[in-house]
């Protein structure tokens, strides 16, 4: 079978589903410079059966790698994703920074936590000890629970929601 043509800014690309990752994929083709770009759909873009075309979305961006060094795709995907919800004008006005609570009701569930993420080593996170410390990180009434024996940490940055446009 013969080598297909080099691709180059004019070639002609096709993509197929018109959610979050043909619609990403599109954006950055075109901000790259690529000309001829068709996305197919059956429904009017963004599509409605999309994961992502709901009135919003959870956004995770913190790291949860073994090692800070670690260069394994997810990684890379999500400081590509965080890079364009903090830095890119088109999805800043939609990401909301809300922070993180990662915690556990067991010892053997903390101890894993401890281990995996380091909380006691990680100075941006605040520690929670108490049913007070975890509904103090949110406005009155989004956490009502009585939390028995949850402990964990806070991360007031890295994660968030997204509120699709129009709402």
């Amino acid at each position: 079978m013969p080598s297909p043509p080099p691709l180059t800014h004019t070639s002609p690309i096709l993509i197929i589903g018109g959610g979050t990752f043909g619609l990403s994929t599109a954006l950055a083709l075109a901000r790259r410079s690529y000309t001829d770009i068709t996305i197919l759909d059956p429904y009017p873009l963004p599509s409605p059966i999309s994961a992502g075309n709901d009135i919003n979305k959870i956004v995770e961006t913190g790291s949860f790698s073994s090692s800070p060094n670690t260069k394994d795709v997810s990684t890379t995907l999500r400081n590509l994703a965080t890079s364009g919800w903090t830095r890119d004008p088109i999805f800043t006005p939609y990401y909301h920074d809300t922070g993180y609570i990662i915690c556990a009701d067991t010892e053997d569930g903390l101890e894993q936590l401890m281990k995996r993420e380091r909380l006691h080593q990680n100075k941006e996170f605040e520690w929670l000890n108490t049913p007070a410390d975890f509904r103090a990180t949110m406005p009155d009434g989004v956490l009502t629970g009585n939390f028995p024996g949850w402990k964990g940490g806070f991360k007031r940055k890295g994660a968030g929601w997204v509120l699709r446009a129009g709402q």
